[in-house]
């Protein structure tokens, strides 16, 4: 599945389970997107990214994003740094929940992150009511790659 400008993808749920190299459920490249009560799974792969975020502006709410197996990614932001916001939602990955390459600027609010978080881009990163999958508290994400 692919994003486009200005859309909003609702009510959806979409699986890639690659083979080879790269399995992504839902590729998000331009502009500002909305995703909303929407599943996504990424398994089969050496790589399996649930949702890859190139976005400037991108919206999730109320979404399941999980990446199993290989290097397993919930949301992979990479490109030119933007917003990605996201609330009411569950992101895990088998290696990282997010992975935030390119110094976007990430705000989680009641959300279950499961998975280490991987901040190498060094963007604002902040969790308000955000926990874990043994519902612990996640407060802060502090900068390059850390398991908060």
């Amino acid at each position: 599945m692919v994003g486009a400008d200005d859309s909003e993808l609702r009510q959806l749920t979409v699986e890639s389970s690659g083979g080879g190299e790269h399995a992504v459920a839902v590729l998000n490249g331009s502009g500002a997107a909305r995703l909303a009560n929407v599943t996504a799974l990424a398994h089969g792969a050496a790589e399996n990214q649930a949702l890859s975020n190139s976005a400037t502006e991108t919206s999730l709410r109320s979404v399941h994003l999980r990446g199993e197996g290989g290097v397993g990614i919930g949301l992979g932001n990479r490109g030119a740094p933007g917003v990605v916001t996201v609330e009411g939602s569950i992101i895990g990955g088998t290696t990282v929940s997010v992975s935030n390459d390119s110094g976007h600027e990430v705000h989680v609010a009641t959300s279950r992150l499961g998975g280490a978080i991987d901040n190498a881009g060094g963007g604002v990163f902040r969790c308000a009511a955000v926990y874990d999958d043994s519902f612990q508290s996640r407060t802060r994400v502090a900068r390059p790659p850390v398991r908060v």
